[in-house]
C-alpha cells in the first residue's frame, strides 16, 4: 500500500473510531463505501472465510478510504491540512541519507584502523538483534501457514465466524 493511501486509511479509520455515532461519516456513507469498494475491485469472496487475497483486501480497504476522505475534505478542510502536514517531503529523505553517508564515512576515517572488530560488544548486539528479528519474522511466517492450513480445514468443516464491521477491518 502506496503512504498516499496509507495516510487516508489510518486518517478514516481514526474517524471512525472517535465518531461511533456517525456525525462526520454517516453509517450509510461507510457502508455503501464498502460495498462500492469491494465491488470496483471484484472482492466477491467471503472476508471472514479468508477466500480474497490480501491485496485485494489492502486495494478496497484503500479505496474504501478515498471514497470517504473526499466528503470529509469538503466539509472540513482542516482534514486535508492535517493530512498535507503529515507527508515526508522527499528532499529530507534524501538529506537523511546523504547525512548518514557522510557520518559513517567520517567515523570510518576518524577510526583510522581499517578493520572491524567482530567481537566489539555494539557488533554482536547489532547480530544478535538481526538474528531475534529473524526468528520472530520466521516464527510468524509458520504461524501464519499453519493458521491457513488450520482455517482451510475448519472452513470445509464449517464456517469461520468473524466481524464484518467496517471499522474493524482499517
Amino acid at each position: 500500500m502506496r503512504e498516499d493511501t496509507l495516510r487516508c486509511v489510518l486518517m478514516v479509520k481514526a474517524i471512525e473510531e472517535v465518531d461511533r455515532a456517525g456525525t462526520v461519516i454517516p453509517p450509510g456513507d461507510r457502508a455503501q463505501a464498502t460495498r462500492e469498494a469491494s465491488r470496483a475491485l471484484g472482492a466477491s469472496g467471503d472476508p471472514a472465510a479468508g477466500e480474497v487475497p490480501d491485496a485485494v483486501l489492502a486495494r478496497a480497504l484503500g479505496d474504501r478510504a478515498q471514497r470517504l476522505i473526499r466528503p470529509v475534505v469538503q466539509r472540513f478542510p482542516i482534514v486535508d491540512e492535517a493530512l498535507g502536514r503529515t507527508r515526508t517531503p522527499a528532499w529530507a529523505l534524501g538529506a537523511l541519507l546523504l547525512t548518514a553517508f557522510a557520518v559513517g564515512l567520517g567515523l570510518a576515517a576518524l577510526d583510522g584502523s581499517r578493520r572491524i572488530n567482530i567481537l566489539a560488544f555494539p557488533f554482536l548486539g547489532l547480530v544478535a538483534w538481526n538474528l531475534a528479528t529473524y526468528a520472530l519474522l520466521a516464527a510468524r511466517w509458520t504461524r501464519a501457514r499453519l493458521g491457513r492450513a488450520g482455517q482451510r480445514a475448519t472452513h470445509v468443516a464449517g464456517p469461520v465466524t468473524r466481524s464484518h464491521d467496517a471499522s474493524s477491518r482499517c
